[in-house]
């Protein structure tokens, strides 16, 4: 009985998650209108406990973000509730407490990540396939006649296949691995962000000593994917995708590049929009009230391709403000620390790309889906450390000395 009210639980929160992901953006389902439903629905399922690191500093940045939303209220003349509700992208993260309600244990989780994963990348590869009809996401953003770069929520799941195939293939050395890296990789080639790419290729090879944990053995596998990245280049989609980057670094869209847009875009959102007493500091709101003055001077910035979002985390802190994002910067930060098990190197670096990626070139810490995404990040982090401890301790009986006794006991307390 205890297996099958498990088995129902990993099936719940996967249709929940791919409901809040907004069926990675499905067309014919999304109405705005359901962000009312979202927001209420993750309050309710949520189960409030602060004894976690992470909870705390999720409150906090929950709070911070609240301040920013009044801010957006009282200066930017958005509405507050819709400031709120349309704002669920960013108060997501309180997903971490719909985990600690289910108490799904870390094989579970990651079940469930892989499930979300496995379904984001076929769709965005559906998607890829049937362009120019659009089926998810803004699949609509094409920038030239052989360039295609969609969009879709949840894209924090394509790092996160790739990252664990490659993890579980050093360790187990199993096809279906391979298998699972190679579909987490397609997305990530087709989405054609260079600096994305770059750092993504860059981390696997970093990971693999952490993962195998041997001089000999890094050296082997990092020849044999030197080799594999080589037989991958040769490929025709690899190779259009080279092209259209090649082409947008000859166009000098690239940082050495004064005119650059993204410098425009800080240019004019730093010196010009966000000017109000303090808006730096607390963050303006995200744009979501389309009839504010405040959200129509952005969406006509965007119309001449100056967005904000393109500015990455400092483009997040104008938005929802500095200590917001210093709190969920922090939080990835402490996860990537604690990863220290070769078992949750997929963990570490999906995190670093994903994080280091979106300083000033990207959204893709934010994009929508993500921050619910990283929820199940920090969850797998925790619950994997916890149930390390109890199974290290499981064997201490109460016949042992009286500190032993006493950490067994401590440990039960603190299982989850």
């Amino acid at each position: 009985m205890g297996n099958y009210s498990k088995k129902n639980n990993v099936t719940l929160i996967v249709i929940l998650i791919i409901v809040l992901l907004r069926l990675f953006g499905f067309r014919y389902y999304f109405e705005s209108w359901v962000f009312y439903v979202y927001f209420p629905l993750l309050l309710f399922l949520s189960r409030y406990n602060i004894k976690s690191t992470y909870a705390k500093l999720i409150l906090l940045y929950i709070v911070l973000l609240t301040f920013s939303c009044l801010y957006s209220h009282f200066i930017n003349g958005q509405k507050l509730l819709t400031t709120i509700v349309y704002s669920f992208n960013y108060f997501s993260l309180l997903f971490f407490f719909v985990l600690l309600q289910f108490k799904p244990s870390y094989k579970d989780t990651e079940k469930i990540f892989l499930i979300v994963s496995l379904c984001f990348c076929v769709c965005y590869i559906i998607q890829w396939i049937i362009y120019p009809t659009i089926l998810f996401g803004a699949a609509g953003r094409h920038t030239g006649d052989d360039m295609f770069r969609a969009r879709q929520p949840g894209s924090l799941s394509c790092y996160f296949l790739l990252m664990y195939g490659v993890n579980m293939l050093l360790q187990h050395r199993k096809i279906k691995y391979a298998l699972l890296a190679g579909i987490g990789f397609l997305p990530i080639i087709i989405m054609g962000f260079r600096s994305l790419i770059a750092l993504t290729v860059v981390s696997l090879f970093i990971m693999v000593p952490f993962v195998l944990r041997s001089g000999r053995k890094t050296l082997l596998y990092a020849l044999l994917g030197a080799g594999v990245a080589m037989m991958a280049m040769q490929t025709p989609l690899v190779q259009s995708k080279i092209e259209e980057m090649n082409r947008r670094q000859e166009a000098d869209q690239t940082f050495e590049n004064k005119d650059y847009v993204r410098y425009a875009s800080f240019n004019y959102y730093w010196n010009y929009h966000f000017t109000k007493p303090y808006e730096k500091i607390i963050g303006g709101g995200a744009p979501v009230d389309k009839s504010s003055k405040y959200a129509k001077q952005i969406k006509k910035k965007n119309e001449i391709h100056l967005w904000i979002e393109d500015l990455g985390i400092v483009g997040l802190s104008m938005m929802i403000g500095i200590p917001a994002v210093v709190c969920l910067v922090l939080m990835y930060l402490i996860c990537v620390f604690r990863c220290k098990s070769p078992n949750l190197q997929y963990i570490r670096f999906t995190l670093i790309v994903v994080l280091f990626g979106s300083i000033f070139t990207s959204m893709e810490l934010y994009r929508p889906g993500n921050i619910l995404l990283l929820s199940l990040l920090l969850y797998m982090e925790m619950r994997y450390n916890k149930e390390e401890l109890l199974r290290k301790n499981k064997n201490i009986s109460y016949e042992g000395s009286r500190s032993e006794r006493l950490l067994w006991l401590y440990c039960m307390r603190k299982h989850l």
